[in-house]
């Protein structure tokens, strides 16, 4: 199989796989506090805040069935990766940094929660214009 389209697919499984951890991590407020809050003990989990997580674990399941659905013609998709990292990651990832700087969330940061999704950012964004080598032209999109 070509190289190009290797790292496409490791891009979308690792993604969609990420993905399906966050979305269980999503519903159940155990693994939120531990994947999500950093283990923020003085968290409060409402019924909003719960209300909201369910909310958005759909739409993470969505995003998951997006990245597997793009996996079956990696070339022809590989836009979606673009629009995983930009506003996805850069979105989600960039609200948890504000909540280390604003000191809502304290402690270490967790490897999952700000480093897994910069390396996720790295890997598509090297898949993307990996995959692209070698074209010309507006085609090449």
């Amino acid at each position: 199989m070509n190289s190009k389209i290797v790292w496409l697919r490791i891009a979308y499984w690792a993604g969609a796989i990420a993905d399906a951890v966050m979305v269980v991590a999503m519903m159940v407020p155990e693994l939120n506090r531990i994947l999500v809050l950093n283990e923020a003990t003085e968290f409060e989990f409402t019924a909003a805040y719960q209300f909201a997580m369910v909310f958005g674990a759909s739409l993470m399941a969505g995003w998951t069935v997006l990245l597997i659905w793009a996996d079956r013609k990696p070339v022809e998709r590989r836009g979606v990766l673009l629009i995983t990292v930009f506003p996805v990651i850069i979105w989600l990832n960039g609200s948890k940094i504000m909540l280390y700087a604003s000191g809502i969330l304290t402690g270490p940061v967790q490897v999952f929660s700000v480093v897994a999704p910069l390396a996720l950012l790295i890997l598509m964004l090297f898949a993307y214009f990996n995959s692209r080598r070698g074209e010309e032209g507006p085609a090449a999109a």
